[in-house]
C-alpha cells in the first residue's frame, strides 16, 4: 500500500504524508506548463517524476531538472532506487532507470501493444504489476521484478482484467474486467480467483458497472467504483466473500492507504 499520495497543483507536484494531514509534506515545482499524462514522487520525498506528452522529466523539491528521458509510464521502486518505465510505441518496451541518473539499469522487449500501463509496486519491495492498456484489444498485465542486472518477468495468460491495486500484505491484488462487467479478487503471484462479483451481485441495477477504480480498503475489504449515467458510488465489499457491505459517503476519487481510513484527493482530506 502506499504511504503517499500525490497531486499535480500550483504549478507542481504537491506529496501528502497519508497518516498526517492536510498539508503538503513536499512539493516539487515543474520546469515547464505542459499537460500531464501522470507523475510519481519517491518514497524518500526528494525526487519526482512527471510525463508529459512527449517526455518523462525528473526534479528535485527545488525544481532542477536531474534528468530527463523519452516518453513513458513511470513509478518508483519501493526503495526508490529505480524508477520502473513502461515505453509505448513499436514495439513495447519495459525498462529500470537508476533513479539519481536516469541512466538504463535493464530493459526488455513485451508482446503487448498498448497505449498506456500502469504499475503496481508489491509491498515485498521487489515485485510490479504493469497492467498495459491496449484500447479496444483489452489489458496485457506482466508480473516483473529487478535482480540487480536484469528484468525478470512474466505475463499472466488473460486479457481481459484492469488490475487496481495489492491487498495490505500483498497476498492478494484487485481487478475489474475490462468490459467493466465483474471485480475479482486473485491471489498473488498466481492470479488464481478468489473470489468474484457483479454489480447485480452487489444489489445494483443491471445498468451499472464497474468503474476501473479501486483498492483494498484493509485486509478485509475492498471499496470499488459502480457507476452509471450521471450516478456514482464507491461500494465496499467483503475481501473473502464479495459480500456487499455499505457505500462510502463520498463520490470524488479517493486514495486508500490500506489502514481502513481513505482520503478524498480534492481536498487532500482524511476520512474514517
Amino acid at each position: 500500500m502506499t504511504n503517499t499520495h500525490s497531486r499535480i497543483a500550483r504549478g507542481g507536484i504537491e506529496a501528502y504524508d497519508v497518516a498526517a494531514g492536510r498539508d503538503p509534506v513536499a512539493f516539487f515545482p515543474l520546469p515547464e506548463a505542459a499537460a500531464s499524462d501522470g507523475h510519481a514522487v519517491a518514497p524518500t520525498l526528494d525526487r519526482a517524476v512527471h510525463t508529459g506528452p512527449d517526455h518523462v522529466v525528473c526534479v528535485d523539491r527545488d525544481g532542477k531538472v536531474l534528468w530527463r528521458t523519452g516518453f513513458g509510464h513511470a513509478e518508483f521502486s519501493a526503495d526508490g532506487r529505480v524508477v520502473w518505465l513502461y515505453q509505448p510505441g513499436d514495439g513495447d518496451r519495459w525498462v529500470v532507470l537508476d533513479a539519481a541518473s536516469g541512466v538504463e539499469r535493464a530493459g526488455v522487449d513485451l508482446t503487448s501493444e498498448g497505449v498506456a500501463g500502469v504499475h503496481f509496486v508489491h509491498p515485498d519491495g521487489r515485485h510490479v504489476l504493469l497492467s498495459v492498456g491496449e484500447g479496444q484489444d483489452g489489458v496485457q498485465v506482466y508480473l516483473g521484478s529487478f535482480d540487480g542486472t536484469a528484468i525478470l518477468h512474466t505475463a499472466y495468460p488473460w486479457h481481459d482484467r484492469v488490475v487496481l491495486g495489492f491487498s495490505p500484505g500483498g497476498g492478494e491484488f484487485l481487478s475489474v474486467a475490462h468490459d467493466q462487467t465483474d471485480l475479482e479478487i486473485h491471489r498473488f503471484p498466481t492470479g488464481d480467483v478468489i473470489t468474484r462479483a457483479t454489480v447485480e451481485d452487489l444489489g445494483y441495477d443491471n445498468e451499472m458497472c464497474f468503474d476501473w477504480t479501486g483498492a483494498f480498503l484493509d485486509a478485509d475489504r475492498v471499496v470499488v467504483a459502480v457507476i452509471g449515467d450521471d450516478w456514482s458510488r464507491h461500494a465496499v465489499i467483503d475481501a473473502h466473500t464479495a459480500r456487499w457491505l455499505a457505500e462510502l459517503p463520498t463520490t470524488g476519487d479517493i486514495v486508500t492507504p490500506g489502514d481502513g481510513t481513505w482520503w478524498t484527493t480534492d481536498p487532500p482530506t482524511r476520512c474514517r
